[in-house]
């Protein structure tokens, strides 16, 4: 089967409040270096609660993914708020303002 097969199919995003197809849902995450052939986008971190009563989702993850890129799909994101809590840190540690 392809990476694309259920790309058409539609769902509400609880995320976005929105419809979305599961072609969004499959690039909507953490964006990977994969070396000289460029990146590729991991899932959404909500793709198997969202789509697994409507398709087996584990199967697609395994066809499609490394099991090094599954890895880095499980693993925790940083949050927002992480993220500015950093970028705070390094400014105020570097005397930069802006």
């Amino acid at each position: 089967m392809a990476e694309d097969e259920h790309d058409l199919r539609r769902i509400y995003c609880p995320s976005l409040g929105m419809m979305v197809e599961f072609a969004y849902c499959r690039a909507a995450g953490r964006q990977l270096e994969t070396g000289t052939s460029g990146s590729r986008r991991l899932p959404c971190q909500r793709l198997l609660g969202c789509w697994s009563a409507r398709l087996d989702v584990g199967a697609f993850l395994a066809r499609t993914y490394s099991p090094e890129e599954l890895a880095e799909f499980a693993s925790p994101t940083t949050t927002r708020l992480e993220r500015l809590y950093a970028a705070a840190s390094r400014a105020s540690e570097g005397g930069e303002t802006g």
